[in-house]
């Protein structure tokens, strides 16, 4: 059953319905607490346009390369990027490479993580 948010100061109405389909992947999904809570919010301090045009926004700018002209090769380097970058978001990383097969950490004394980040948003999207 469809929920409807509505936004009275910016005239915006958003009717949420309990599955929607992945316009990435195809596949159909159900709306997340995490969303849901979102909109909520949004919808409470009158801020729900804004919402929406920023994870549009987001959406538009990751979206960038066209996937259709790279060959497999390329999606499986632009999905290990993609990899790469979540594990530096989430702080650590495990090293196989490494004979003590140790758990390494990073540290923002290491290397500029923006630097970092800006070089895998150029080339993973």
């Amino acid at each position: 059953m469809a929920k409807n948010y509505i936004d009275y100061t910016n005239k915006t109405v958003l009717s949420i319905p309990d599955h929607f389909i992945n316009v990435k992947t195809g596949e159909t999904q159900q709306v997340s607490k995490q969303v849901e809570n979102q909109i909520r919010y949004h919808t409470n301090n009158n801020t729900l346009s804004h919402l929406i045009f920023t994870a549009l926004n987001q959406y538009v700018q990751h979206n960038q390369f066209p996937t259709s002209n790279h060959s497999q090769g390329s999606n499986d380097i632009l999905n290990e990027l993609l990899e790469i970058k979540k594990l530096l978001r989430q702080g650590n990383f495990n090293s196989n490479s490494n004979q003590n097969n140790t758990t390494h950490h990073i540290n923002n004394e290491d290397f500029a993580l923006k630097e970092l980040e800006d070089v895998l948003e150029a080339f993973s999207g």
